[in-house]
């Protein structure tokens, strides 16, 4: 159980770091003026996922 947990969370990580290098996923912060409050934003780019999983496909040459 305990290697499965592992093999998913390293899935996990791979499939995030392949986004971010791919533009699939973008992260951005704002600052807010007097709170101190920061807010992070993850916006996904779910059109650049799915042409780049059509370009990937091996039906698609």
């Amino acid at each position: 159980m305990r290697r499965l947990v592992l093999i998913l969370i390293l899935v996990a990580v791979i499939v995030g770091l392949v986004g971010f290098q791919r533009g699939w996923f973008r992260l951005t912060t704002t600052r807010s003026t007097g709170g101190g409050n920061v807010d992070i934003n993850l916006n996904v780019d779910s059109d650049k996922v799915k042409s780049d999983a059509k370009e990937m496909s091996p039906l698609s040459k």
